[in-house]
């Protein structure tokens, strides 16, 4: 069996260039993922508020004052919603391509020379196999005596020439493998810089363009009324039992038989669950001016919602359409 020579120096070397290839790799692949997310997050801000403009455009409805007053105030804020993403867009576009010059080409060609690096580690490991097996060799006939002279000449040069080839790239690599951390790192610092300023401005348009917005828009006490309209609209759609899943197995009757029992059961209607994400306590409740006419207010309440028009001025009827006398009667002619 071939003895097999180890070299504790280059194990090392070895073991650092595979956590920097992965790293490397690994951070490609990541700002990919990135660059493609910003775009579709621009795309689908932009998307988002031609569908707000879609639901609220009152063009096509025959009575939208009298059924909802709300609808053409909320159609003129939804349009400058539109209008302040697209401008978003517009603005940040530019920078993702940017962000192929300066991020994603400088990893591309870190990887083209890491795979120049990949090969020659590869060559210095076929060195070093062809060095332990003319070793190996050179060893066997060296017990055997001098009864093979011709064939002792042969395999010491050919060890000569593999010791020398062997040698030869390990000191390359042993030399350049360090140059290249070094100069690796120096690389690696530009990019993550890049991208941090890139993240900075994504992040700062954005912002810029929302509190835009909620300052035009919304005042800080008019996003209190929005949370207020909205936890009483969902208290009123709790009390509908046609939002019970269960209200169609259900019997028509107030009561029903159990098995067993004498006295008739009361159903449990249990009303829908409520929503997880509305926390805030009801607030004194004022009407939403969405006209845009009232002065800017640029200080943004941190329970920001997105605007949305205002729920409690088209209030749903108190009572379940389930309840009403014509409905009582009918039931109580099939009792």
């Amino acid at each position: 069996m071939v003895q097999v020579s180890t070299d504790p120096e280059y194990e090392q070397l070895q073991t650092r260039y595979n956590e920097v290839l992965h790293d490397t790799n690994q951070l490609t692949k990541d700002v990919y993922t990135y660059k493609n997310a910003m775009k579709a997050l621009l795309e689908g801000q932009t998307l988002m508020g031609r569908s707000f403009n879609e639901v609220f455009d009152p063009s096509g409805e025959k009575s939208t004052e009298s059924t909802n007053e709300t609808s053409s105030r909320s159609y003129a804020n939804t349009g400058f919603y539109a209008e302040a993403m697209q401008q978003a867009q517009q603005e940040l576009l530019p920078a993702i391509e940017i962000l192929d010059n300066r991020v994603l080409q400088p990893l591309q060609e870190i990887q083209g020379i890491q795979k120049n690096i990949s090969k020659t580690l590869g060559k210095r490991e076929r060195k070093k196999l062809d060095f332990d097996r003319f070793s190996h060799a050179m060893q066997k006939l060296a017990d055997m005596g001098d009864s093979q002279p011709t064939a002792v000449h042969k395999a010491q040069v050919q060890l000569q020439q593999a010791t020398e080839e062997y040698a030869s790239v390990d000191q390359m690599v042993k030399e350049e493998l360090p140059r290249f951390f070094a100069l690796q790192g120096m690389l690696m610092r530009l990019v993550l810089r890049e991208i941090y300023v890139f993240q900075r401005s994504i992040s700062e348009t954005l912002f810029t363009r929302t509190v835009q917005i909620a300052s035009t828009v919304l005042d800080q006490q008019q996003q209190k009324d929005v949370r207020k309209s909205y936890d009483e609209t969902l208290t009123q759609l709790e009390s509908l039992r046609v939002c019970d899943r269960n209200s169609s197995k259900k019997s028509s009757s107030s009561t029903v038989d159990v098995p067993g029992s004498k006295d008739p059961v009361e159903p449990n209607l249990a009303p829908c669950d409520a929503n997880p994400f509305v926390t805030a306590a009801p607030r004194n409740s004022n009407t939403i001016s969405l006209s845009g006419n009232e002065p800017a207010d640029d200080t943004v309440d941190s329970d920001y919602a997105p605007s949305a028009p205002p729920l409690s001025e088209a209030p749903l009827p108190s009572t379940s359409p389930c309840s009403s006398p014509a409905y009582d009667g009918e039931r109580h002619k099939e009792s």
